[in-house]
This record gives structure tokens, C-alpha cells and sequence, in this order.
């Protein structure tokens, strides 16, 4: 959004290649700055395990826009420095990675207005004291204005031992 109290709350952006190393990094610098965390990622799985635990149709286009408008979800880093996705009081980090659900998160991605809810949604995570946030296009058209844009590369060999 255009709020110039909003453009106030710093944002650093982390981007690359999958195994690249992105969320560790994005982890170590939002808990060195006590910085609100986004894992754009997996919005789009944390849809569609909503979507499926709600038994919705997943062609109810209109339905599916509600649920992605309405994500209740928080990234928490936990004791042992794993990230922790929260959705409606639960942690689903482990649900959200099955096939099933990364079947039904390719086709609700597919969904426009889905996409834009998500996208207003990606943006409503910037709250004080600041966000990193991780994820593809996150420096270039979620958070254009970030202070910091970072871009991490790695080798093919270290991204495939990384899976």
C-alpha cells in the first residue's frame, strides 16, 4: 500500500533460488533484529490446507478468495530455531508439505483473485518493529521500497544436498 506510515516500517527482502538457503538466512536476520518473519511460500499451501480442512470445493473460486483474504497465520521462530507455521491457533509446518496439499496450492495460485488477496495479505505482515521476508518477487513487486534487498545464490550441488 501507498501509507507513507507504512513505507516508515523497514522490510528486508530475501530472495533466490528453492535451497538456496533463503529461510535460514531470512530466520537468522529476523530474530538478530526481533523482526517479524514472512515465508511468502507458503501462503499459497497454507490456503490450501485451510481449503481442505474446511472441506471447500476446490473450484469455489469465491470461497477459496475468502479463506486467502481471511489467513490466520503467523510465522514464529520456535526454541530451536525452526520456524513454526501457525494457521487458526495450530502449527501446520509439517501438514502444508505434503503432495496433496502442494497439488491443490499450484491450482489455487492459479486463482487471480486469490493471488491478489495473498498479496494483500503478503503486505499486511509489515508491522513494527520491522519484516523479513522471504520469498520470489518479494523485492520486486511485494515490497519495491524494501531498505534491503538481498538475492541468495548457491551452487546446484549445495542446493540438491539441501533437499
Amino acid at each position: 500500500t501507498n501509507s507513507p506510515v507504512l513505507k516508515m516500517i523497514p522490510v528486508i527482502t530475501v530472495d533466490g533460488p528453492s535451497a538456496s538457503g533463503k529461510g535460514s538466512l531470512t530466520r537468522k536476520i529476523a530474530q538478530k533484529l526481533n523482526y517479524n518473519i514472512l515465508d511468502s511460500g507458503s501462503l499459497y499451501r497454507i490456503t490450501a490446507y485451510l481449503v481442505q480442512k474446511h472441506k471447500v470445493d476446490i473450484e469455489d473460486i469465491p470461497e477459496i478468495t475468502n479463506i486467502a483474504n481471511h489467513l490466520d497465520v503467523a510465522f514464529e521462530i520456535n526454541s530451536e530455531k525452526k520456524m513454526e507455521i501457525i494457521a487458526e491457533g495450530e502449527d501446520i509446518s509439517g501438514k502444508i508439505r505434503t503432495e496433496l496439499i502442494g497439488g491443490c496450492a499450484s491450482l489455487v495460485s492459479s486463482y487471480a483473485q486469490v493471488r491478489e488477496a495473498l498479496m494483500n495479505r503478503q503486505r499486511s505482515f509489515r508491522v513494527l518493529p520491522g519484516l523479513v521476508a522471504d520469498g520470489r518477487d518479494m523485492g520486486t513487486v511485494v515490497f519495491p521500497d524494501a531498505a534491503v534487498k538481498i538475492y541468495v545464490t548457491a551452487d546446484v550441488e549445495v542446493r540438491a544436498n539441501r533437499r
